[in-house]
């Protein structure tokens, strides 16, 4: 009978040197809890082609036409995956992990993940005291705040600016001052750098006829992009892996099994009655405004072009990262609230002003995730859009390298993801 493509099984494992040799998949190298097993919404394996030259002989015959002669087998898989939300302790959700070894790398609270605020000092809306809170997190990560209503931390996204015995410094103010005992959780971060070692990805991808449909993917690196960012939707992430090589496993005989008793790992997304935070304003400040916006987007722009050779398999020596630009747009409504929008954001451009961005979706522990781009510029001057029934303004941008005195590529970098 013909296998439902929607059963199926997609495991990787990453390493730091490019893979030339493919690995069986009945070997323990690709057992789930060795290899990840990713929980995945969609699968595409279509961009995976041998592509094949005419055979240039000249023939006997008028229409004479042997077959094609074989050459690079090459391409790309494409899958989906929730956003996912924060682990329950410091061990990384499985996105964070995959989508460091993209962008750069990683940083995760070291021996507590939550802590209460205590005594040790005065809290005020950007200084948050827990005795020996400095030893668990670094400036550059972020940490979730109190509760959605508490009109101190109210469950919001804050950026560790600094660190200090016993507390930490926020980037900008929380909308209050905080109380001893309110609960703050810190982030898991993955963040953009070319300082890390690059990391190279295999995938192993099993199907429902587990004796003709098992790929095995390896040499990979690639990119992803971001949807479902609106309230009421399941935030995701589009992956799309370049490959080096592939080969379809049933035909080698070394074809595995579905492994439905180990669980998929990926954590649910960051949904809560559609509540989240969109944060928004001068990088040079200390508050922040938050604004009522439609159709976000958000484009991280890291690439891989392949290295030419004929050393390596199919033409392809490595994947080598390429400069790009992380950018987003968004829609504004042109609300009474703050008649500074359209003059403000319009002056923001002529200016070159630099703006911050944390884009919050959830607002409570392990349902959680925000997206910050710091020095954050406006491409164009804001232009008039319909949101529905509504006035608003479309703005876009993109995002740039922290200052000059930042200190680690954490601090540094222009687009970052927290899960809480």
């Amino acid at each position: 009978m013909p296998g439902p493509s929607a059963i199926r099984e997609l495991r990787y494992k990453a390493g730091s040197s490019i893979t030339s040799a493919f690995t069986d998949l009945d070997q323990a190298a690709w057992a789930p809890g060795t290899a990840t097993k990713l929980r995945i919404t969609g699968f595409d394996a279509s961009g995976l082609t041998y592509e094949a030259a005419e055979d240039a002989t000249l023939q006997d015959r008028m229409y004479g036409a042997p077959n094609n002669i074989p050459t690079l087998q090459k391409g790309e898989i494409k899958f989906n995956t929730y956003l996912g939300s924060g682990s329950s302790d410091t061990d990384e959700n499985p996105i964070c992990t995959l989508m460091g070894a993209v962008i750069g790398d990683t940083e995760s609270p070291t021996t507590n993940k939550t802590v209460d605020l205590d005594s040790s000092g005065v809290h005020t809306a950007t200084r948050l005291y827990s005795s020996g809170v400095e030893a668990y997190c670094e400036p550059g990560m972020a940490v979730l705040v109190g509760v959605r209503g508490d009109g101190r931390g109210d469950g919001r996204v804050g950026v560790i600016e600094d660190t200090g015995s016993d507390y930490i410094d926020l980037k900008f103010g929380l909308p209050g001052a905080p109380s001893d005992g309110d609960a703050i959780v810190i982030s898991h971060t993955a963040y953009l750098t070319d300082q890390s070692t690059q990391k190279f990805l295999d995938f192993a991808a099993i199907g429902y006829n587990e004796a003709s449909d098992q790929l095995n993917v390896i040499g990979c690196q690639g990119t992803f992009t971001l949807s479902g960012l609106a309230p009421g939707e399941l935030p995701q992430c589009e992956w799309i892996f370049m490959a080096r090589d592939y080969r379809e496993e049933s035909s080698q005989g070394s074809v595995d099994q579905l492994e439905p008793t180990s669980a998929a790992l990926g954590n649910r997304p960051p949904v809560n009655k559609g509540v989240g935070c969109f944060q928004f304003n001068d990088a040079s400040g200390s508050t922040m405004k938050t604004f009522h916006i439609s159709d976000l987007g958000i484009e991280p722009n890291v690439t891989y072009e392949p290295v030419p050779s004929p050393c390596g398999a199919n033409g392809i020596a490595t994947w080598q990262r390429v400069p790009g630009r992380p950018g987003a747009s968004f829609n504004v409504t042109l609300d009474d609230s703050d008649s500074d929008v359209m003059p403000g954001l319009h002056d923001d451009f002529l200016n070159g002003t630099a703006k911050w961005l944390v884009a919050q979706f959830g607002h409570t522990a392990e349902r959680c995730c925000a997206i910050e781009m710091q020095n954050f510029y406006l491409d164009a001057a804001p232009t008039r859009v319909d949101i529905g029934s509504l006035a608003g303004i479309n703005v876009t941008g993109h995002a740039d390298w922290g200052t000059n005195d930042v200190t680690t590529e954490l601090r540094g970098s222009s687009f970052k993801v927290h899960w809480f």
